[in-house]
């Protein structure tokens, strides 16, 4: 059985925007750890949100007499700090606090350290998003930088998909500057899903030096012992 829960409201802040009209609205995304001066009913309110929502989706697994196993976690945003607050507002700070955040609410949640080594995807911000611009840079720049140097944390790249042409123009046939078109949320999916799949999948290297080989002859992880075979060389 595979659970997906979904939360999500589109065009909000990571880092702690209080006056834009997503933030008025909705809230942003600031993690706990990053709440110095909170504005009420404004700053972390989409995490707190965020975080009743995966509680309740487990509560709801375990009445029903599952027991649920985080598989791994996609964050797709970034768009709302090309604004240019990304650099004010540490958008690079933001996203670090807010992956370890996230993996120790995970671990109470679920009950099991094991969930600090789930796989955490970030799906890029394309390249020609909004016509494409310097903070666009920066802020795919940012999301490269936190997934290769933060723990089972990987960076989904979207530059294939292409939304505008060389002047601004949107090409992506839905008419605007901001969105992917149905079939590049697809690949785009099915790219998280592999690596989730990928990353969690039980494995087992065998590794000899010299002076021979070896060959795993059953390695069916779950219910069953491990069978490898070695072969020495000659005089071996």
């Amino acid at each position: 059985e595979v659970l997906i829960v979904k939360f999500v409201i589109g065009g909000t802040y990571l880092t702690d925007n209080t006056t834009n009209t997503f933030s008025l609205t909705y809230g942003n995304w600031c993690p706990p750890s990053k709440r110095q001066n909170p504005t009420a009913n404004i700053t972390g309110v989409l995490y707190d949100k965020w975080k009743s929502t995966v509680q309740s989706a487990v509560d709801a697994y375990k009445a029903a007499g599952y027991t649920s196993e985080l598989k791994g976690t996609f964050w797709m945003q970034g768009e709302a700090e090309t604004d240019g607050t990304y650099g004010s507002g540490d958008y690079e700070g933001h996203l670090r606090a807010l992956i370890q955040d996230m993996r120790s609410d995970y671990e109470t949640i679920f009950g099991s350290d094991e969930v600090k080594t789930a796989p955490f995807a970030i799906g890029k911000i394309a390249p020609t998003f909004f016509g494409g611009n310097d903070n666009v840079n920066a802020v795919r720049a940012i999301q490269d930088r936190v997934a290769g140097s933060t723990g089972y944390t990987f960076a989904i790249e979207t530059e294939d998909y292409r939304l505008c042409d060389e002047n601004g123009k949107p090409i992506n046939g839905i008419g605007d500057t901001f969105h992917f078109t149905g079939d590049d949320m697809m690949s785009l999916g099915r790219a998280v899903g592999k690596l989730f799949v990928s990353e969690s999948d039980p494995s087992v290297e065998v590794i000899v030096g010299k002076n021979g080989r070896a060959n795993i002859t059953s390695a069916k992880l779950e219910g069953a012992p491990i069978s490898v075979t070695f072969t020495p060389d000659e005089h071996y």
